[in-house]
């Protein structure tokens, strides 16, 4: 910048279909004024968690992590970014322990978050009109949790992710050995790929192996567990 225009790729948008079609995106940018720039605005874009759900089919799980402002931080925004299973995204403000994740059996806080959100594709966006200073020298005076519940059709069986409407070959892809059954009374076993195991009875043959585990990935079908937010150093 300065600048007339932005191109952007988007990494998410995968046309599955057999037709031509057009994604658009429009990002509004907002600039102070020359004699009004006093800090440098910062990205919080926290990707460390961003795969690691592993939810069954018909299951709900909910996975947490943290992060640490830098020091002198002064916080003015909060965010969050899932997929279309992330049914649920929650933060809590400082203090709390740093280095919190799911290997490490990390949970999420009983009290009352500070950031609540509810739909993926229209995510709050928390904006404080006065920015909330963390100037303390300790890690846990200035880092957040954030937990995502994953429904990977606990509630609605029709949305569980399917082997036949994901592209199997991109990253969350599902195969023969964690496929299971979408129907009838194995409904959730593991089917091999095989259609006849999932039938409701004997030669049946209207059995559907199609149910797959919810992983991380690059489209919707999958899913994504990214803190958002910004801030910037105001250090005395």
């Amino acid at each position: 910048m300065p600048i007339k225009g932005i191109v952007m790729w988007n990494s998410h948008g995968f046309n599955l279909s057999k037709k031509d079609t057009t994604i658009e995106q429009w990002v509004d940018i907002g600039f102070a004024k020359k004699d009004e720039q006093l800090y440098a605005q910062r990205g919080i874009f926290h990707v460390k968690n961003i795969f690691v759900m592993n939810v069954p089919p018909f299951k709900q799980r909910e996975y947490c992590g943290s992060w640490t402002m830098p020091r002198y931080g002064q916080l003015t925004s909060l965010g969050s970014h899932v997929h279309k299973r992330g049914v649920l995204f929650r933060t809590w403000m400082p203090p709390q322990e740093p280095g919190c994740t799911h290997a490490k059996g990390c949970k999420p806080n009983t009290d009352k978050p500070a950031y609540t959100s509810t739909i993926y594709d229209d995510p709050v966006e928390l904006v404080f009109d006065k920015p909330v200073s963390f100037n303390g020298e300790e890690a846990k005076t200035r880092t957040f949790k954030y937990c995502a519940v994953f429904d990977n059709g606990s509630t609605k069986k029709t949305a569980v992710k399917r082997r036949s409407k994901s592209d199997n070959a991109l990253p969350g892809a599902c195969s023969d050995t964690d496929v299971a059954c979408l129907n009838g009374p194995k409904q959730g076993e593991l089917c091999g790929g095989k259609n006849s195991f999932c039938d409701t009875k004997p030669g049946a043959g209207d059995g559907q192996c199609d149910a797959c585990p919810l992983r991380g990935g690059l489209t919707t079908e999958d899913e994504m567990l990214i803190l958002l937010g910004s801030y910037y150093i105001n250090k005395p």
